[in-house]
C-alpha cells in the first residue's frame, strides 16, 4: 500500500533472491538496510510508467550477513573471505 506496483514486484523479487542466498550459503542472518526506491518510474494518468532505462526501480543497497560456523566444510570460500576486523 502506498508503493508503486512495479516497486512491489521488484521488492518481492529481491526478497525471493535473499531467501535463496540465505539457504544457499548457510546464513544465520541476512539483513538489508536500506531497500531503496529509484527514480526510474512515475505515475501518469493513474498508470505507473518507466521514465528511465532502469529495468527495476528497487535495489538492496547494503547488507549484513552472518554464516553458520557449523557449515564451514560446505562454505570454505566464504569463510576464507572473512576479515578479522569485521567479525563480531
Amino acid at each position: 500500500y502506498g508503493l508503486p506496483f512495479f516497486f512491489k514486484i521488484r521488492a518481492a523479487y529481491e526478497i525471493s533472491c535473499l531467501y535463496k542466498l540465505f539457504i544457499g550459503v548457510d546464513a544465520t542472518q541476512v539483513e538489508i538496510n536500506p531497500l531503496a526506491e529509484t527514480e526510474g518510474m512515475q505515475e501518469k494518468n493513474g498508470i505507473e510508467v518507466f521514465i528511465s532505462k532502469e529495468k527495476f526501480p528497487a535495489y538492496c543497497i547494503d547488507a549484513k550477513l552472518n554464516f553458520d560456523d557449523n557449515a564451514y566444510f560446505r562454505q570454505k570460500e566464504i569463510f576464507a573471505m572473512e576479515e578479522p576486523s569485521n567479525s563480531e
